[in-house]
């Protein structure tokens, strides 16, 4: 409970700190180019997840401490290909692939100094990203904004923190290639869990006009915070806890937390919402959808961790395939009929994952409501 407590103090003060860029994106950018910027950071963001094969990840199953530069001569043809797949999508395309490097050092790092039980210097990683990114925003206060200055941003932001606070060991285990299957097979499956929610802004930049997307994806800043606050801190819990105190009164961490998360979304989301259409006349459906997807993904996105720490990569495959084929058969029936199917078939394609999950851990390790 101290290290929870640890990790929430800090990440609200985060999440404080994070108000004052938000602040500046609400009154100075012009929404087409913060839409556009959306549209890049989407497939950015995916990209970014599997940029050094979420070794982070690995290392938590395995419990060893693999270096991704033994690896390098894997990841240059993969991220050779990122180039390709940003060039050919009309996206920043040199940029992207420098931050799309910068969110695989960083998590790398963070999932490091969690596995390894450095708490006070994880925060102090945490608070350097979010002050980088508050000065930096300031600039547009005299300079005109771009989507590129904006990449430049994001990539300062987890590029210092990495080099300041990464472990630096001289050594570390190298990874054998028999070992190369298992470690491709988690990052398939991290790919296609986070992609699901993560590419949401390049499909409504399909769909909506760029202007809405950038009030969008504002909105959805705004109340991402309440999902960043709670499933980020209790993801980073799950990952600093031991195997043995994993599963310690889940019922009555689940339910805790899904009471605090749903009251959280819906008096933020009603305040963004009422803010947004007083200050700025501005009112879109989309900020409803922002807000149910937000608590669907939340119920679940840290418990995900749980299979990894459990070693239940077979079912773990199984619920990413499962989720991303349904999810690209409610992408299809969009494509083929109205934007509307992909409203209300993706949170509930969310809500029945993530309850699914839950069971399944339930189930497999045979708890019970006490």
């Amino acid at each position: 409970m101290y290290k929870l407590k640890k990790l929430g103090l800090v990440t609200i003060l985060v999440q404080i700190l994070n108000v004052i860029p938000f602040i500046i994106v609400t009154l100075y950018f012009d929404k087409i180019v913060y839409g556009e910027f959306a549209k890049n950071i989407s497939l950015i963001s995916i990209l970014g997840i599997t940029s050094i094969l979420k070794m982070d990840i690995y290392n938590l199953e395995k419990k060893k401490n693999y270096k991704f530069q033994y690896i390098l001569k894997y990841l240059v043809f993969i991220w050779s290909i990122f180039f390709l797949i940003l060039y050919f999508n009309n996206l920043v395309a040199f940029l992207g692939l420098i931050t799309v490097i910068s969110i695989g050092l960083y998590d790398y790092t963070a999932h490091n100094l969690l596995q390894n039980s450095e708490i006070d210097k994880f925060n102090r990683f945490r608070i350097s990203r979010v002050l980088l990114i508050v000065i930096s925003y300031n600039l547009f206060w005299f300079f005109e904004l771009s989507v590129e200055l904006l990449l430049l941003i994001e990539i300062i932001s987890k590029f210092v923190p990495f080099l300041l606070f990464y472990p630096h060991r001289s050594v570390g285990e190298k990874i054998l290639p028999n070992e190369l299957y298992s470690l491709l097979k988690i990052t398939f499956s991290w790919f296609i869990n986070n992609s699901v929610i993560l590419i949401i802004p390049f499909i409504l930049s399909q769909n909506v006009e760029l202007e809405e997307l950038g009030w969008y994806f504002i909105f959805f800043k705004g109340i991402n915070q309440v999902e960043i606050l709670f499933a980020s801190t209790f993801n980073q819990f799950i990952i600093s806890e031991n195997n043995q105190d994993l599963l310690n009164n889940y019922f009555k961490r689940v339910i805790l937390y899904v009471v605090a998360l749903f009251s959280s979304i819906v008096i933020l989301g009603s305040i963004l919402t009422l803010g947004l259409f007083l200050y700025f006349d501005y009112y879109s459906d989309l900020f409803l959808f922002a807000m149910i997807v937000t608590f669907f993904s939340g119920i679940g996105s840290p418990f995900y961790v749980v299979l990894n720490k459990l070693n239940m990569s077979n079912f773990q495959l199984k619920w990413d395939l499962f989720r991303f084929i349904n999810f690209l058969v409610i992408v299809g029936l969009t494509t083929l009929f109205n934007f509307s199917i992909f409203l209300t078939g993706f949170p509930i394609l969310l809500l029945i994952t993530y309850v699914w999950l839950h069971l399944k851990i339930i189930k497999s390790q045979k708890l019970k409501f006490n």
